[in-house]
């Protein structure tokens, strides 16, 4: 390729691989850090990824969207005890890292009870708690409605929300 860059061809390839490249940099940017929830253009619009697909399962958008809540709630400003329960990510993790937000009074409810004001979760696929088939499974995002108080989103597709209880 080297020797004939003269020609056509070479330069036409050269430029193939290089928008091509420049295009894969651009996605990597964008999900900066998230590059492991590449969604290719195939996939369609990636604000209903979510839906298709567990997006975010190693859940380190959990720790950004932990960080928000001084910021973007009132859930501290008022010092109540809130129920917040987890969903579609290790308990132990998001529990060290909500012990890190200062003022947050808050206990553990039962995700399965309804017994819970707040749930923090990622699109992981559910079931339900005491049935082994896979008749019932669905992802976390179906599964508990409510209001997003907060999210974590990259490029349109959401990895993790703060959602209120209906």
């Amino acid at each position: 390729m080297i020797y004939n860059f003269n020609s056509l061809k070479p330069k036409l390839i050269l430029g193939i691989i290089t928008s091509l490249s420049v295009y894969y940099l651009y996605i990597f940017i964008i999900l900066t850090p998230y590059q492991y929830t590449y969604l290719n253009i195939f996939i369609g619009n990636y604000s209903n990824a979510h839906n298709k697909f567990e997006n975010d399962y190693w859940t380190i958008s959990v720790k950004e969207l932990i960080k928000k809540i001084p910021k973007e709630t009132n859930l501290i400003a008022n010092n109540k005890k809130i129920k917040v329960t987890f969903c579609g990510a290790p308990h132990s993790l998001i529990k060290k890292d909500l012990n890190k937000v200062i003022k947050l009074n808050y206990e553990v409810g039962d995700l399965y009870s309804n017994e819970y004001e707040y749930v923090i979760m990622t699109n992981r696929a559910i079931g339900e708690k005491n049935d082994n088939s896979l008749t019932n499974v669905k992802t976390c995002f179906e599964k508990f409605k409510g209001k997003d108080i907060i999210t974590v989103k990259r490029n349109g597709l959401i990895l993790s929300t703060l959602r209120k209880n209906n």
